[in-house]
């Protein structure tokens, strides 16, 4: 909201009609079939081979998504502390690897439970405490009125243009459905339910904690504007990057209370904790299913065990080495959407579509 404005609160559309397509298409299927991997689907309608591409491009997906995961936090704490980030990130991991590998989808569940209230409480005290040093909740929505950060996605057919009427209502349905519908670590939750009427409630339970988080998240970045409206601490070096400005207005607006940048830096790392050990649960539930099973002989549960834990293990290093590499982090979120574009593009297709057999060639339509 701080760089771009408004305009994409109104991707919660998308969240909205995947929460239907989700309800009434996707779960009905999986759940009836009760499938622990959400591509073993793809074997069941075509054959193994395209249950394994699906598998490896969410497996791709993930080693794309998951040290940017790491990366945020460790960039949190690099501006409150100036600890550097390479310190942190293998922290980070290692504290998530130990956790998930030893207690599995429930050790996910139960300290996403305690993440989320601890994430939601620390940014709900940190816009309080903003909103009244600018001057209180008009003031804030004033300054941002006056210089055009609160206003509506454009009525453009342009598809360079960044927030569109188009891209915010029918580009994210797509998003949040390959993000949601065909993603191993958000299916394999809602199918660990017993019934499909819970499932269901279940995404819907989802959908608001969604529209809750965004509205936090978006008005946090509107008292940051507020806040440095006639002074961009960008321009000013007092944050190198985009993505430190939050814990810049952190430092300035609570380092007078003792522990409340702290509370902060742990509801950033909830966050990304929550994300990090789905993924890596999701990954180990994957490479179990869809490439040692149809594949290998079966492993007796202490074996099974000695996998799984492995799989963790390995890709959470990999991941840390992967924040290590020079890339441009400039732009965390777009990287992070291109990821899931990327991969859920494929793995719709052939979810939804049809396959057409022509000599030598398998084609999804």
């Amino acid at each position: 909201m701080y760089v771009y404005g408004t305009s994409y609160v109104f991707s919660l559309i998308g969240a909205f009609m995947m929460s239907i397509i989700i309800s009434y298409t996707f779960l009905p299927v999986f759940h009836e079939l009760q499938l622990t991997s959400a591509y073993e689907y793809l074997e069941l309608r075509y054959d193994k081979r395209v249950r394994v591409f699906g598998s490896v491009l969410f497996c791709v997906y993930l080693m794309a998504w998951l040290p940017i995961v790491i990366y945020v936090p460790a960039l949190a704490f690099n501006q409150v502390t100036g600890i550097n980030i390479h310190i942190a990130s293998p922290i980070v991991c290692c504290v998530c690897i130990f956790y998930t590998s030893l207690g599995g989808l429930k050790a996910v569940v139960w300290t996403d439970v305690l993440q989320t209230v601890v994430m939601m409480g620390a940014m709900i005290l940190v816009i309080i405490k903003g909103s009244f040093m600018v001057g209180g909740v008009q003031e804030v929505l004033t300054r941002n009125w006056h210089t055009e950060r609160i206003e509506f996605p454009a009525l453009s057919l342009d598809l360079t243009e960044r927030h569109s009427i188009w891209s915010v209502s029918i580009g994210s349905t797509f998003y949040w459905i390959g993000n949601i519908a065909v993603n191993q670590s958000m299916m394999q939750r809602f199918l660990s339910l017993r019934e499909l009427k819970s499932s269901k409630r279940a995404v819907w339970g989802f959908l608001g904690g969604v529209i809750i988080i965004v509205f936090i998240c978006g008005y946090s970045g509107l008292v940051a504007f507020a806040k440095y409206h006639d002074c961009d601490p960008l321009d000013s070096k007092l944050a190198l990057a985009k993505d430190q400005l939050l814990p810049l207005l952190v430092m300035d607006v609570m380092a007078e209370w003792n522990g409340m940048p702290g509370i902060f830096v742990a509801g950033v790392f909830s966050a990304a904790l929550s994300s990090l050990s789905t993924g890596l649960n999701s990954m180990a539930a994957v490479v179990l299913e869809d490439f040692w099973k149809p594949f290998f002989k079966k492993l007796t549960p202490m074996q099974t065990q000695i996998l799984v834990r492995s799989v963790v293990v390995i890709f959470g290093v990999i991941c840390v080495e992967c924040v290590k590499r020079r890339f441009d982090w400039s732009y965390v979120s777009l990287v992070g959407c291109s990821s899931v574009a990327i991969s859920s593009g494929q793995r719709i297709t052939y979810v939804c579509g049809e396959r057409k057999v022509y000599p030598q060639l398998h084609v999804c339509i």
